[in-house]
């Protein structure tokens, strides 16, 4: 069990085509534990507020996504910064670590 009733978690992706709301917030109400159950999570959205069943591959933790797009608004930010700047050292930086 990756999740457990009361992580915050952000909707990631929808493969079942379920209408979930993508890039929302929500919180891990339930989980099944039956192994056979492919949505095994029980999500509510509190923006929406609404419920949804969702699988693992639905769902990431809030605080790794919201890492992730800091990361990635701040490499943006770095490379407008060193082309404004006309700085190639700095974007050479930003973009070669970016490739790692």
């Amino acid at each position: 069990m990756k999740f457990k009733p009361g992580d915050e978690v952000a909707i990631v992706e929808d493969p079942l085509n379920l209408g979930l709301p993508l890039e929302h917030h929500a919180i891990v109400m339930r989980v099944d534990l039956n192994a056979l159950e492919l949505r095994r999570y029980l999500i509510c959205v509190p923006l929406k507020r609404e419920e949804y069943w969702v699988s693992e591959r639905c769902i990431e933790l809030a605080t790794e996504v919201n890492a992730r797009c800091a990361e990635e608004a701040l490499r943006n930010h770095l490379v407008d910064l060193s082309l404004d700047k006309r700085d190639k050292v700095l974007f050479d930086q930003v973009t070669r670590t970016h490739k790692q």
